[in-house]
């Protein structure tokens, strides 16, 4: 039985809007796999190049040179709210006299698709001001049914100071693009970014940085992060390609670290994100005073 005229005039568009709506999500979807890790770049509009913290062993690793206390850091999110779309990672750094290695392993997707990544980094200072970091990756397929397959791949950074309130962060991701199969000739993406933080004040720190996919259209991010006292924070960021709007705080608690953040695409809604971090070193030399007491 056909469609009258009056259906087919109304099913057009009507088809045209989920198409836009489905390919809207692939896009998103795919985008999600590789995005940083952390509930603070996460808050600032995905923007990590320039940040100094345990998931700079996941986002640049040249931010690990300037840690000074052993870090272990635990995030989780679920994209627009689907178990097939989680991701969960865990970081640790432990900063020495030779330089700070940190190790990463995350988890994506589900069932029917899922990716493992583990990868040991290392990062050292070059100068007061500047320093490097690099990390080898192990990453593994699995397509249910179909089977899996591993690949290596590395990744660098560098970091640079030229003030006390400026810092800006290079860091490419598979930059050679290993290839995923090569009888269907399909590369694991290679992406590169770029990007500059400000210390505006005591309080307030804005970032921006430019990422883009090799051979992609660029991706724009930046945020907000305002300082309300030593235990709490605020954020707001906006991200491009695919536009995402972005909040987020951060409590701390003595050695611990939690992060609470949020991303809103206006089709597909809501992504939810936790991170919870702490500081190992604190709770050491907070022994050894008692003890000397």
């Amino acid at each position: 039985m056909g469609l009258s005229r009056r259906q087919a005039v109304f099913c057009t568009p009507l088809k045209h809007f989920y198409l836009f709506i489905l390919l809207t999500f692939c896009l998103v979807a795919k985008a999600q796999e590789w995005q940083p890790a952390g509930g603070r770049s996460q808050g600032m509009g995905n923007a990590s190049a320039t940040f100094s913290d345990v998931w700079a062993t996941m986002n640049n690793q040249a931010g690990l040179a300037f840690l000074e206390k052993v870090q272990v850091g635990v995030y989780s999110e679920s994209a627009f709210g689907l178990k097939d779309l989680s991701r969960g990672t865990i970081a640790f750094a432990a900063p020495g006299k030779a330089g700070c290695f940190g190790l990463g392993i995350s988890y994506f997707g589900g069932p029917a698709f899922s990716r493992q990544l583990v990868g040991l980094a290392f990062a050292k200072k070059f100068a007061k001001d500047f320093s490097g970091g690099i990390r080898l990756n192990y990453l593994n397929t699995n397509m249910g049914e179909y089977g899996s397959k591993g690949n290596i791949m590395m990744e660098a950074g560098i970091m640079y100071m030229p003030s006390k309130n400026f810092r800006i962060g290079f860091h490419a991701f598979n930059p050679n693009r290993v290839y995923f199969s090569n009888k269907l000739d399909q590369r694991l993406p290679g992406i590169v970014k770029l990007g500059l933080a400000w210390q505006v004040s005591d309080k307030v720190n804005w970032c921006f940085e430019a990422a883009n996919e090799i051979g992609k259209k660029p991706q724009f991010r930046t945020g907000i992060e305002y300082k309300l006292d030593e235990k709490l924070a605020f954020r707001i960021g906006f991200s491009s390609q695919p536009i995402l709007s972005s909040f987020g705080c951060t409590y701390r608690y003595r050695n611990m670290t939690i992060d609470v953040a949020a991303s809103y695409h206006f089709v597909l809604g809501f992504t939810p994100r936790l991170g919870i971090g702490f500081d190992i070193n604190n709770r050491v030399r907070k022994r050894k005073s008692e003890e000397t007491k």
